[in-house]
């Protein structure tokens, strides 16, 4: 159970380092643009994704 807790907590965090690079890259493009738009709804998903898994992860 712990290694499966590790594993998912790395794949998490290379989704955000992947999702940070994205939008590094998109801040030096002039202008948000539609494909800033959308990288920033799926960092906003991904972080209500992420604090409901931990909020059901403290229950049990």
């Amino acid at each position: 159970m712990n290694f499966r807790l590790t594993s998912i907590k790395i794949i998490i965090s290379l989704i955000f380092g992947i999702l940070g690079f994205f939008f590094w890259r998109v801040s030096w493009a002039p202008g948000p643009g539609p494909f800033g738009q959308s990288i920033l709804v799926g960092i906003i998903v991904l972080i209500v994704v992420y604090l409901i898994f931990s909020l059901i992860q403290k229950k049990k």
